[in-house]
């Protein structure tokens, strides 16, 4: 992401040291648990048969690091593009189009709602149907619990809803991205493993 004269253009958006070990390690933790899917996947076809409740288990796992792979794709693609900014800018315009850029403010407040509550909707989603082998997914669910945290942090900045130091955030703000990752991707090597462990 570039911005020029106010606007956002397609560009790197943070081409700092931290900005591309972030990218480069959301990359690889996406890589990763692509390969958790893949590994689990193989675990529910060959247990079909000798151990059906395993194999069920290791379907919902597939379906699980399938989703983190997503996830942690768009964040190694938002990492750069700052696609936020993008959004800031298309509800500005938005609101000096239809004439309530002097509410913006409330508006600004009821997105973050709706972010955090659909985002704390969605996470229920995941938990409810990954409740069976939540034991297993401990780890990842921890960096993502981080993730979110820091996630939420942005969104909060961005909206001027409660977080007033800014530059706290954009200094330190990339050691939760690290430890929330780093989290991901570790509980994803481990998952692979066991997976091959239960293969006949």
């Amino acid at each position: 992401m570039d911005v020029v004269d106010g606007r956002w253009h397609v560009g790197v958006g943070d081409p700092t040291f931290a900005g591309w070990l972030v990218c480069l390690l959301y990359a690889a933790c996406a890589v990763m648990c692509w390969r958790a899917h893949r590994s689990s996947r193989y675990g529910h076809i060959v247990l079909a048969r000798s151990a059906p409740r395993e194999a069920q288990l290791q379907m919902r796992l597939s379906i699980g690091w399938l989703g983190s792979s997503m996830v942690m794709a768009l964040l190694a693609l938002n990492k750069q593009l700052d696609l936020q900014t993008w959004v800031i800018q298309v509800g500005r315009d938005l609101a000096h189009e239809q004439g309530w850029y002097g509410h913006r403010h409330e508006a600004q407040a009821v997105f973050f709602l709706v972010f955090a509550a659909g985002g704390m909707a969605l996470a229920g989603a995941a938990a409810w149907w990954l409740a069976p082998v939540a034991r297993r997914l401990r780890l990842p669910a921890g960096g993502f619990s981080v993730l979110a945290l820091f996630v939420l942090m942005r969104a909060a900045e961005f909206v001027h809803v409660g977080l007033r130091s800014s530059a706290v955030v954009d200094q330190w703000g990339w050691l939760l991205e690290v430890l929330g990752a780093a989290m991901v991707g570790w509980g994803a090597l481990r998952g692979t493993v066991t997976t091959e462990r239960v293969r006949p």
